[in-house]
C-alpha cells in the first residue's frame, strides 16, 4: 500500500514539473508580432485591412487590432495568419496589434498610416478658427468633422484647423463634450479662413442638436435693387428648447454685438420659425460681384446653425480713387477673468486712451457727471461683451480719405507682412467717424488674432480701380488682470489716509491706474471721495496729489468707505492696449454704448480713529 501510494505522488509530482508545475517551465514568452500589411508610413484608404502572422510556443489565444479606441478582433488562419478590417478617420493613425497567447502573455505591435477617404473627388484645403463668441477665447480641442465623410480633425490651442475638404461635401459639424454644437452649411472653397463660433451648452440635458434652418435664397441669385427672402427655423424639442436669436448678415457672418459689429450690414431677427429679411438696395452699395449672405440661428442651449448663401449684385461703376491715408492699427485687449468682466469701449477708444496715457481727460470726464449715479442709466459706461473665458481682442484700423469717394473700402490682413487676405468691406459711409474731416475705422473682431502676434493691415479703395494704403502693422498686449489687495475687503480700524494696493498680472511697457474711493455714506450728491492717478506702479496713498479738496485732506475717522480701480496697461509705441477692470469708463470715449460692466471687485472698508 506504501509503495502505490508513493508511486501515485511521484508520477503525479512529474506530471506538474511537466506542465510546468512549481516554476520550473513556465511560459513568459510574449507572442512574437509581424504586421505584413500596411507598410509603416504607407497611404491606404479608409477602411482597409491589416494583416501578419504571430508566434508563440505555447499557441495563440487571440489577436485584436486597436485604432483611435476602437477594437477589432482579428481572424486567425493556418500557421497563425491574421486579419483584421479597421476604419479610421481621414489622417495619419496608428494601428495597434495585440496577441494573447494560451499562456495569457501579451505582445503589440504598431503601424502608422495616412489613411484617406479614398474619393477621387477634387479636394481643397480649408483653414479655419473656432471661438467661443465674436472677438472671444478659443475653444481648442473641439471636433471639426466634413458630414458624409470621415474626415475630422480638432482644433489647436489657439481655436484653429485645416482640413482637405472634397469639393462635394459643404457641410462642417463642431462639437465638443459641453458644449452646444454648431453646423456650418453650403462651406465652398473661397479661399478665406472659416471663423465659426461654439457656445458652452446652457443645459447639458436639453438637445445638442442644432436647429434645422432652410432658406428660399438660392445660391447664385441675382439681385438688382433690394435683397428679401425668408428662412425658417426648426429646433428639437421646441417646447423647451425654441429658436433663441437670429443673425443675417452681408460679407461677413457678424455677432449680434453692435459695437464689435461696428460698419457692417446685418439684421437681429427675433426668430419665429417663419421669418422674413430685407436688404435695401443702399445697404448693399459697398459690396458688387460674388458677395455671401450669413444666415446664423441660435437656439434657447446655443447651438447654432450657419447658412451660408452667394448672391450675384449689380456692378456700380465707379470713380476713379486714390490710397488711403495715415492707417493706424490700434489692438485692444479686454481681460474676461474671475476678477473683473469682459469689457467693451465706444468706437473711439483709440484717441481717448492715448489722452489717458498721456495725462489728459480726466477733468472732463469728472465734470461731464460720469461719476454720478445717475451715470448707471447714461451712454457713457462699459458694456460686457460675450467672451465668458480667456480675452475679448479686436484691432481698429483708423484711416483717412479724400477726394472722390469710392465705392467701397475694403481691410486686408496679414500676419507675415507678405501674403494678405481680405477681412471685410464696407461702404464709406457705414464706418465713417468724421465725414468733414474724411476719417473712417475698420474693426476686425477676427478670432485669429493674437496677443504677442504681430498684425499688419492695409486699407484698399475700390472704384474704377483700386487703390492700397501703405501698411501699419500692432501687436495685441496679452490679459490683464489688476487685483485690489489693501485696504482688504471688510477691513476696520483703517488709516484717514491710507495707502491703497494691489497685484497685476500681464503688464506690458506701462501701467496706468485710478483709484477710486466712495463715501458709503453719503446721503446726497455724488458719492465720489475722491481719484487718484497711479502712473508704473502698484501703490499709491490717498490724496497724494492734493486733489481731493478742501475738507477732504484726510478721510473722515470711523467712517465706511468703498475703493475700486479703473486700470490698463499699454506698450512704448501706445498702440496696444489691455484694459482689466474700468466700472466708470474711464478709459473711453463719452459716446460709447450704454451699459456698465458687472462684477467689479470693490472693497468695503472702515477707519479708526486716526
Amino acid at each position: 500500500m506504501y509503495r502505490t501510494w508513493y508511486a501515485l505522488a511521484l508520477t503525479g509530482s512529474l506530471l506538474l514539473a511537466g506542465c510546468g508545475g512549481g516554476g520550473g517551465n513556465l511560459d513568459k514568452t510574449a507572442p512574437t508580432i509581424e504586421i505584413t500589411d500596411p507598410a509603416e508610413g504607407s497611404t491606404v484608404v479608409a477602411p482597409f485591412v491589416v494583416s501578419g502572422r504571430v508566434s508563440d510556443p505555447s499557441g495563440v489565444r487571440e489577436v485584436q487590432c486597436v485604432s483611435e479606441g476602437v477594437t477589432t478582433p482579428a481572424t486567425l488562419g493556418s500557421n497563425n495568419q491574421f486579419t483584421c478590417t479597421v476604419n479610421p478617420a481621414v489622417g495619419t493613425r496608428t494601428v495597434t496589434v495585440r496577441a494573447t497567447d494560451t499562456a495569457g502573455n501579451q505582445g503589440s505591435v504598431q503601424v502608422t498610416v495616412n489613411v484617406t477617404s479614398g474619393s477621387t473627388t477634387e479636394t481643397y484645403t480649408l483653414q479655419g478658427s473656432v471661438s467661443i463668441a465674436r472677438a472671444g477665447a478659443a475653444v481648442a480641442g473641439a471636433t471639426v468633422a466634413v458630414e458624409g465623410t470621415t474626415i475630422t480633425t480638432t482644433t489647436d490651442d489657439a481655436g484653429r484647423f485645416t482640413l482637405e475638404v472634397p469639393v462635394d461635401k459643404r457641410v462642417l459639424t463642431i462639437t465638443k463634450e459641453g458644449y452646444a454644437s454648431t453646423r456650418v452649411e453650403n462651406v465652398t472653397n473661397t479661399g478665406e479662413a472659416l471663423e465659426e463660433i461654439l457656445q458652452r451648452s446652457f443645459d447639458p440635458q436639453l438637445p445638442s442638436t442644432p436647429p434645422t434652418v432652410t432658406t428660399t435664397l438660392q445660391d447664385g441669385t441675382s439681385v438688382a435693387g433690394d435683397l428679401k427672402f425668408k428662412f425658417t427655423t426648426q429646433t428639437a424639442r421646441p417646447e423647451v428648447n425654441g429658436p433663441l436669436s437670429a443673425i443675417v448678415s452681408i460679407d461677413r457672418a457678424y455677432g449680434n454685438s453692435g459695437y464689435l459689429g461696428a460698419g457692417s450690414v446685418r439684421k437681429i431677427v427675433q426668430p419665429t420659425g417663419d421669418d422674413e429679411v430685407t436688404f435695401a438696395a443702399q445697404e448693399l452699395a459697398g459690396y458688387t460681384g460674388d458677395v455671401r449672405v450669413h444666415i446664423q440661428v441660435y437656439d434657447f442651449n446655443g447651438n447654432r446653425t450657419h447658412l451660408i448663401r452667394t448672391v450675384k449684385l449689380s456692378d456700380v461703376a465707379g470713380k476713379t480713387v486714390g490710397a488711403p491715408q495715415e492707417v493706424t492699427a490700434t489692438a485692444i485687449t479686454f481681460g474676461s477673468t474671475g476678477v473683473f468682466g469682459a469689457l467693451s469701449v465706444s468706437p473711439k477708444v483709440a484717441s481717448e486712451l492715448k489722452a489717458f496715457a498721456r495725462g489728459g481727460g480726466l477733468n472732463a470726464l469728472r465734470a461731464s457727471g460720469v461719476f454720478s449715479q445717475a451715470a448707471a442709466g447714461s451712454k457713457d459706461v462699459l458694456q460686457p461683451q460675450a467672451a465668458p473665458s480667456g480675452t475679448v481682442l479686436w484691432t481698429d484700423v483708423a484711416f483717412s480719405y479724400s477726394g472722390e469717394t469710392p465705392t467701397r473700402f475694403e481691410l486686408w490682413r496679414s500676419f507675415d507682412g507678405m501674403n494678405f487676405e481680405r477681412v471685410r468691406s464696407a461702404a464709406p459711409g457705414s464706418i465713417v467717424v468724421n465725414a468733414a474731416e474724411g476719417e473712417y475705422v475698420f474693426r476686425d473682431t477676427s478670432s485669429r488674432l493674437r496677443p504677442g502676434v504681430e498684425t499688419h493691415y492695409k486699407v484698399r479703395a475700390v472704384g474704377s480701380n483700386t487703390a492700397d494704403s501703405e501698411v501699419d502693422s500692432v501687436t495685441p498686449l496679452d490679459r490683464y488682470q489688476v487685483t485690489p489687495l489693501t485696504p482688504a475687503d471688510r477691513a476696520v480700524d483703517v488709516s484717514v489716509d491710507p495707502v491703497f494696493r494691489w497685484s497685476v498680472q500681464g503688464a506690458s511697457d506701462h501701467q496706468l491706474a485710478y483709484v477710486l474711493v466712495f463715501d458709503r455714506v453719503q446721503a446726497e450728491g455724488s458719492s465720489i471721495q475722491w481719484i487718484g492717478k497711479a502712473t508704473d506702479t502698484n501703490v499709491l496713498k490717498y490724496n497724494a496729489d492734493g486733489s481731493a479738496g478742501a475738507g477732504r485732506e484726510t478721510l473722515q475717522p470711523y467712517h465706511a468707505y468703498d475703493w475700486q480701480l479703473a486700470a490698463l496697461t499699454y506698450n512704448e509705441q501706445e498702440d496696444a492696449f489691455s484694459i482689466g477692470a474700468d466700472q466708470y469708463m474711464l478709459f473711453a470715449d463719452k459716446t460709447g454704448v450704454a451699459q456698465p460692466v458687472e462684477d467689479v471687485i470693490s472693497h468695503e472698508f472702515v477707519t479708526g480713529g486716526n
